[in-house]
């Protein structure tokens, strides 16, 4: 078997490394912060090295404070609809009949 096709096959049958993900290297109010979007910094590589159960924990962690802010929307609405209701004071005034 050629050396090649055997690399090739090798390699396929390996699991995946981890993903290398694009990172930018910036310098943002005197302080150096990295991002994943262009800032005119300098390109670096970076990786995840997070085991697959911390990054599960990231992503259950990250949905629960969407939901969380969901909620905290809903109630601050339902709270605003009702301030902006009438008030009414004083007792209901009696029904006149004829």
């Amino acid at each position: 078997m050629k050396p090649a096709l055997m690399l090739l096959l090798v390699l396929s049958a390996t699991p995946a490394v981890q993903a290398q993900t694009t990172a930018w290297r910036c310098e943002s109010k005197g302080r150096v912060v990295y991002q994943q979007e262009p800032c005119g910094g300098r390109l670096v590589g970076a990786r995840d090295l997070r085991t697959e159960a911390q990054k599960r924990a990231e992503r259950e962690a990250q949905q629960r404070e969407r939901e969380k802010a969901a909620q905290q929307q809903a109630e601050a609405a339902s709270a605003a609809a009702s301030a902006a209701a009438p008030a009414r004071k004083g007792p209901a005034a009696p029904a006149v009949r004829p």
